[in-house]
C-alpha cells in the first residue's frame, strides 16, 4: 500500500471515529433535555399550588434555567419569580411585617424615617443608607440583585416600574396592563430578592442581645420610589404582610423645591407621548411650578385609589410631614399605633418636641406673602390640585398651613367616587 493511501486511510477512520463519538455526545443532549423537558412538565403541573406547599428542594429547576434549555422567555421568568417567592416566604415566616416608607421626593420621607426608628423600628445598617437622605440603597442599586429569565439578565427596578407605570399612566399597574409577562414575572423577582437582601441585613444586625431587646424584630426601610414599586411589592408580601406609610407634604412647597429628581424622572411616564411636553414642563417658569402641582396631585391621589383597591387602614397610613413638626403628641401615638410599637407619654412628648425645631422648614413658612399669593394664583388655574389639597386636608388659601389637626384617612369607609384628581 502506498504512502498516499495509507494516509487517506488514516484520514477517514478518524473522520469515522470523530462522527462516532459525536453522535453518542448528540444522543447524550438529547437525553438530557428529555429530562430537563420533563422535569419543567413536572413544576408546570404544580404551578397552581400555594408558594407555601411548594418544596424547596430548587436543584432541578434551576439547572435547565441556568443551561439554557427553556425556550419560552415568559415561562423562564415565572420558574425564576416562583424560586424567589419561594425563598421569600420561607425567609419571612417567623418575621414581623416589614414598615416601608414612600413619598414624592421632598416630601419629608427622611423626617418619618427618623421617627420611625425613634419609635424602636429597625430602619436598616447604616452602611446601607444614604448619608443625607437615609434612603434605602439595596432598594435602588443594582449590586448582588439581579433578574435571570434563562438568558439574560436585567438589573434595576426602573426596567420594571417605568413600562408599569406607562402601561396604565398611573401606579394602578398590574401583570394584564404591562402585556409583557416576562417584565412582570422579573419585576416580582427582583422585588423579591430585595425584601430578602433586607431581610438578611436585620437578621445579621440583630443578633447581638442588646439590639434584639431594643428593635424585637421590628424593621423596614424607606425610599421615595417605593411608592411607584407598591403593585410589585403588594404582589410579594401578599395578604397584606407589610405596613406602607405614604408621606405627604404640601404640593406648593413641593413644586418650588429645588428636589425635582423625582418629577423629572416619572412625570412622563404618567402621560400619553404627545402629551408629555405640555405636562412635565422643565423650563424655569409659571408653567414649570403647576407642572409640578399637577404632577404632585396626580401621583398622589393616584396611589390613595391604588390602596383603597389593595390595602385597608391597618396597612396603609398617610403622614403629612407637617402633622410630625406640628407639637402634635397625637400624631405621634397615632404612628406608634400603626406601627404596633409601645410609646410612653414621656417619650411621645419627648419626640414631639425633638421633631417641632423643624417646623420652620414647612406650612409655607419659607414664603414671602407674595410668593404665597402667586402660589395661590397658581393653584387656581391648574387643574385638580385644589380639590387634592382640600382632600389631603391643606389649608388651600394663600396663607397655607393645615386645615386640620393630625389627617386621618378612614381609607375602610371612602368612597372612591369622592376622589378627583
Amino acid at each position: 500500500m502506498s504512502r498516499r493511501n495509507l494516509f487517506y486511510l488514516s484520514a477517514v477512520s478518524a473522520f469515522l471515529l470523530y462522527f462516532s463519538m459525536t453522535d453518542k455526545l448528540f444522543l447524550l443532549s438529547n437525553s438530557y433535555t428529555a429530562n430537563s423537558i420533563s422535569k419543567d412538565r413536572a413544576l408546570d403541573r404544580n404551578m397552581d399550588l400555594k408558594i407555601q406547599t411548594i418544596e424547596l428542594n430548587t436543584s432541578n429547576v434551576e439547572k435547565p434555567l441556568k443551561n439554557k434549555n427553556c425556550i419560552h422567555k415568559p415561562k423562564c421568568a415565572e420558574y425564576e419569580a416562583k424560586l424567589s417567592l419561594i425563598d421569600l416566604e420561607t425567609k419571612l415566616k417567623s418575621s414581623r411585617v416589614p414598615v416601608i416608607i414612600g413619598g414624592i421626593g421632598d416630601s419629608g420621607t427622611r423626617g418619618v424615617w427618623q421617627a420611625c426608628r425613634d419609635l424602636n423600628i429597625y430602619m436598616g445598617n447604616p452602611k446601607e443608607l444614604w448619608k443625607t437622605t437615609k434612603d434605602c440603597i439595596p432598594f435602588m442599586q443594582n449590586y448582588n440583585i439581579t433578574s435571570n429569565d434563562g438568558d439574560f439578565i436585567v438589573k434595576g427596578p426602573a426596567h420594571f416600574y417605568n413600562p408599569g407605570l406607562r402601561s396604565a399612566l398611573s401606579i394602578s399597574y398590574d401583570q394584564s396592563t404591562l402585556q409583557n409577562d416576562e417584565r412582570w414575572y422579573m419585576g416580582l423577582q427582583y422585588t423579591s430578592k430585595m425584601i430578602v437582601k433586607l431581610y438578611n441585613s436585620v437578621q445579621a444586625y440583630q443578633t447581638a442581645p442588646e439590639r434584639t431587646r431594643l428593635y424585637e424584630h421590628a424593621w423596614g426601610f424607606k425610599h421615595p420610589r417605593s411608592l411607584v414599586m407598591l403593585p410589585f411589592i403588594n404582589e410579594v408580601l401578599k395578604n397584606k404582610r407589610f405596613r406602607y406609610i405614604h408621606v405627604l407634604r404640601d404640593g406648593r412647597d413641593v413644586s418650588k423645591g429645588d428636589n425635582q429628581a423625582f418629577y423629572k424622572s416619572l412625570c412622563p411616564s404618567l402621560y400619553e407621548i404627545d402629551d408629555v411636553q405640555s405636562n412635565c414642563v422643565e423650563a424655569p417658569g409659571s408653567l414649570r411650578v403647576m407642572s409640578r402641582m399637577k404632577f404632585w396631585s396626580k401621583m398622589n391621589m393616584d396611589v390613595v385609589k391604588w390602596a383603597k383597591k389593595h390595602l385597608d387602614s391597618d396597612t396603609y397610613l398617610i403622614v403629612r410631614i407637617e402633622d410630625l413638626v406640628s407639637r402634635r403628641p397625637e400624631c405621634i401615638k397615632r404612628l406608634a399605633k400603626f406601627l404596633n410599637q409601645k410609646a410612653s407619654i414621656k417619650k411621645v412628648t419627648r419626640l414631639t418636641e425633638s421633631y417641632s425645631v423643624f417646623n420652620s422648614s414647612y406650612n409655607g413658612v419659607k414664603w414671602t406673602e407674595d410668593q404665597k399669593q402667586h402660589l395661590y394664583n397658581y393653584t387656581t388655574v391648574t387643574p385638580g390640585v385644589l380639590d387634592t389639597l382640600r382632600f389631603f386636608g391643606y389649608n388651600e388659601s394663600a396663607h397655607m398651613g393645615l386645615s386640620g389637626s393630625c389627617f386621618d384617612l378612614d381609607l375602610d369607609n371612602l368612597n372612591p367616587f369622592s376622589m378627583k384628581s
